[in-house]
Parts: structure tokens; sequence; C-alpha cells
């Protein structure tokens, strides 16, 4: 298609229109959106400029499991409201990182907007069923999901880290551009990093 038909030229361009500082992308890096440079951030950073900030989930989620203190070999377990197909993506990318993913557990929601009503307890539930004690680690894809400050009370049930892909996607933009603030009604992500 035409180059502005390109969802990553998109993005850029509504960016670009708004205040300058950072942008976050919130669309799932390996989501139904996959671009050819498999997050679209460089790209993404090329069209917003160099004096505009880019913070992704490509970047972010990374950056959370380094600042949990999981580097490569911590064994994954995920959710997210999609459909199996798009577990290869999932897998590649976290593999590519050095990371094991040992589960993961699709919701198969009906549609985008009906993720975004995904009862808690479906939620709490999936948690449950993909931890185990061969799991460092939960990560949530899907940017619809309501799940921020669950990921917070499930580290305190778990005893082990939770990140939502929103709330780190948002708390590394924090953090690279300065802005330390703490919260504490969400994970301990925003609460000790």
């Amino acid at each position: 298609g035409r180059v502005g038909d390109d969802p990553v030229h998109r993005a850029a361009d509504t960016f670009r229109a708004a205040p300058p500082h950072v942008r976050l992308q919130n669309r799932n890096p390996v989501g139904p959106a996959v671009v050819p440079d498999v997050f679209g951030g460089e790209r993404m950073r090329q069209r917003a400029g160099r004096h505009i900030g880019v913070s992704h989930a490509g970047d972010a989620l990374p950056a959370a499991l380094k600042a949990y203190g999981l580097g490569p070999g911590a064994r994954i377990a995920m959710f997210d409201p999609y459909f199996p197909s798009i577990e290869g993506p999932q897998r590649s990318f976290f593999q590519e990182h050095g990371y094991e993913v040992v589960r993961v557990k699709h919701l198969q929601g009906a549609s985008p907007v009906l993720y975004a009503h995904t009862s808690v307890a479906e939620m709490i539930d999936t948690v449950h069923e993909i931890d185990g004690k061969d799991v460092d680690v939960i990560i949530q894809f899907g940017a619809n999901l309501p799940f921020a400050r669950l990921a917070g009370e499930a580290e305190r049930w778990l005893r082990k880290p939770v990140i939502s892909v929103n709330s780190a996607t948002y708390w590394h933009a924090c953090r690279q551009t300065g802005i330390l603030d703490r919260r504490y009604d969400y994970s301990r992500l925003w609460s000790e990093f």
C-alpha cells in the first residue's frame, strides 16, 4: 500500500501532531499489527524525529525484566486476549532476548473492544493457571485487557514479578525521560524501580 497506509507512519504522524516530549505506542508489539521491523520501533523513532522519545512494549518489556533482575534464561508464562496464531511472534521476541517461554494462554476474546470487558475473575484464574514453580515471571499482553492494577495484586499473591504490558510501557516512557515518580497502587515495577 501507500506509505500513508502503513500503521507505523500513521502512528508517527499522530504522535508528531501532539505536544512533543515522549510518545507511547500502546499497540502490542507482537499483536495483530506486526510490522516488518518486528515492532516498528526504529521506524517510529525515525519518523517521530530525534527530539521526541518513543517508548513501546518492545522496549519496555526487556527493560522491565532487567529491572526485576531477570536476565537471559528466565522463564516466562504469558497470557493475552488473542488467538494461538500470535504465539509464534511472541515466543520469537522473547527467545531473541534470551528468555524461555514455558507457558502461554490465549483468552481468544470476541473482539478488541470486548477484551476490555474481560472479568477480573477470568484474569485471576488465568494467572493461577499459567503460574508454576517453573515460572519466574508472568507477562500479560493485550493493551485492552484491564490488568495493570491486578498485576500488582498478583505479585503479592504469587511472590514473583507480574508485568502488565500497558503499565510497563508507561513506566518505561517515564523512566526514559527522567520521571522517577513512584506508584504504590500498581506493581513493584512502579514502586521500586
